[in-house]
């Protein structure tokens, strides 16, 4: 039997505990906690407040893919200013836990949200969220590297820095020519790292999940 594409999926907070757990929900509120601090919300309601045809889709009540590739491009070009020309640890930090909080919100929180209808809760193509996670595994390369450039006792140029953490994330260790940083910079790394190959992982199955099969 098909659902309903306007059926209401949870109609209150107390759903997601009485279905999923005490785990589940006390996640769920901690990650909600970035609705209105994050870059990535913040520029999802900008689309929602502006609501033109190429910024909000009003059928599904979300923005448009045109207006979310305009945030992710800008979010790669803060990125790269903070890389290249002000070191800042608070705007790298800020660019981290956005990432973390739209991708764990896309791929495992989203759909729970109250009052909303399966329509709704339906993402625009697993193929953008996998390349979105990976662009976002490439820009906490450069923003490590900027932690790494404030927080180390070191005489690296910039491009040092960045191939160190580009070392770090893709073997998940702590190389030699980083011995002077402290471990818990080079851990947080580590698991951020991890947290985007678990991401990837997630969104490959649900896109196999979704393509039909030959075989009966």
């Amino acid at each position: 039997m098909c659902n309903d594409d306007n059926e209401i999926v949870y109609t209150k907070l107390e759903d997601i505990h009485h279905y999923h757990g005490w785990l589940i929900y006390l996640l769920y509120r901690i990650v909600y906690l970035s609705e209105w601090t994050t870059f990535t919300r913040l520029w999802f309601h900008l689309g929602e407040f502006i609501n033109k045809t190429w910024t909000y889709d009003n059928n599904y009540k979300k923005v448009t893919p045109l207006w979310h590739d305009i945030g992710v491009s800008l979010h790669v070009l803060i990125t790269i200013l903070i890389s290249t020309k002000h070191s800042s640890n608070f705007l790298a930090m800020y660019l981290v836990v956005d990432m973390i909080a739209y991708n764990s919100r896309v791929l495992w929180f989203d759909d729970l949200i109250p009052c909303r209808t399966r329509k709704q809760n339906k993402v625009h193509s697993h193929r953008r969220i996998l390349f979105q996670s990976l662009i976002n595994f490439a820009e906490s390369i450069f923003l490590f590297g900027v932690f790494y450039m404030n927080y180390c006792i070191s005489s690296f140029c910039k491009t040092q820095f960045f191939q160190a953490s580009f070392e770090v994330a893709t073997t998940l260790g702590r190389p030699d020519s980083l011995s002077s940083c402290p471990s818990w910079l080079i851990n947080s790394q580590v698991c951020i790292s991890i947290f985007f190959v678990v991401a990837v992982i997630s969104v490959i199955a649900s896109v196999g999940y979704k393509r039909g099969e030959i075989a009966p």
